[in-house]
Order: structure tokens, then C-alpha cells, then sequence
């Protein structure tokens, strides 16, 4: 028994399937490379936030708009990845 049928613009939709995602060439990473998984993200959210501030003339709550999280999520970024706020 069905009680209701995927609207057409639903993500159950067949027409809105998930496009697969193309793997990006990279350098290739060994388990002993000096730059492991974690500090490439961590610097990736670095250069991201900054890039961020530096649109938005360093307002946060814009900085915060653009990169689509909440400002207090991004003001604890900006205090454990150490990133100076100029006011």
C-alpha cells in the first residue's frame, strides 16, 4: 500500500538523483607523507575562512553568511585554528 507518492522536485525523485561526484587529480599521499589528511583539511578551512574574511572586508557575520554556518560555529573556528580577527 502506498500512501504517497515522491512529489517531482522531492529527493526521492528520480529527476533530481544525485549527480556522481568526478574524483579531482591529486598528488598521491602515503601513509609517512609529511602532510596528512587531517592538516590538508585544516589548512583547506584556513585558507577558506580567510578568503571569506577577506570579501567580506572582515566581517564575520558576512564571512559567516557567505560559507553558509553560523557565526558563533565560525568564531569558534576562528579561535581553534587561530585565525587573528582584525577589527
Amino acid at each position: 500500500m502506498v500512501l504517497a507518492e515522491p512529489r517531482e522536485d522531492s529527493p526521492e525523485s528520480p529527476t533530481h538523483a544525485a549527480e556522481p561526484v568526478q574524483p579531482t587529480a591529486a598528488a598521491p599521499v602515503s601513509a609517512d607523507s609529511t602532510l596528512g589528511l587531517r592538516r590538508m583539511l585544516r589548512q583547506q578551512e584556513i585558507d577558506l575562512i580567510e578568503a571569506a574574511l577577506n570579501s567580506t572586508d572582515g566581517n564575520q557575520k558576512r564571512a559567516a553568511d557567505l560559507l553558509q554556518i553560523p557565526l558563533r560555529t565560525f568564531e569558534r573556528k576562528l579561535r581553534v585554528l587561530g585565525i587573528r580577527r582584525n577589527r
